[in-house]
């Protein structure tokens, strides 16, 4: 991976639990669009392969910065048949709102257009620096607004001088 294109993956794994912990939306997106493909090899049944895959292939098109209106409504009954068939090959309880809102991701980029324009993952991204401005837990706004004017003036020196 490209430096800074996602989180040390390697952190989130543990082992003994195996288990994945501490990841964000973007680490998430990287899972199922790179990670994925890959790990999948090792399933057996055809089918449960080709509808992660699909799945897969869903997430790359709905983050591309440029996406065509005229494939939109395929894409939608793509989705739809995707799910179809992940209901096929996973029992009940793998299926919360969560599954059930990818229906609706079509209708969203086709209002407010594509995903980059409205995803959270660079807000994510500056909270934790902003949490990392936090030294004094007794007074989090006081440390921070104080951290954070020392680099804006920091910057602002370095740009000047």
């Amino acid at each position: 991976m490209p430096t800074g294109f996602s989180s040390n993956i390697k952190i989130l794994v543990s082992m003994k639990d195996l288990t994945l912990t501490s990841f964000n939306a973007h680490d998430c997106h990287v899972m199922l669009t790179v990670f994925l493909p890959i790990v999948i090899r090792a399933i057996s049944p055809e089918y449960v392969k080709m509808v992660i895959t699909w799945l897969g292939y869903f997430f790359n098109f709905i983050t591309q910065k440029v996406i065509d209106e005229a494939k939109l409504p395929d894409l939608k009954q793509f989705i739809a048949e995707t799910l179809c068939q992940l209901k096929m090959c996973f029992p009940p309880c793998f299926f919360d709102i969560m599954t059930h809102l990818m229906m609706h991701m079509v209708d969203q980029i086709q209002e407010l257009g594509p995903v980059y324009l409205h995803q959270m993952w660079t807000y994510e991204r500056f909270m934790s620096t902003l949490n990392r401005y936090v030294l004094n837990r007794a007074y989090p706004e006081g440390s921070l607004v104080e951290a954070y004017t020392t680099e804006e003036a920091v910057n602002y020196c370095t740009k000047y001088i």
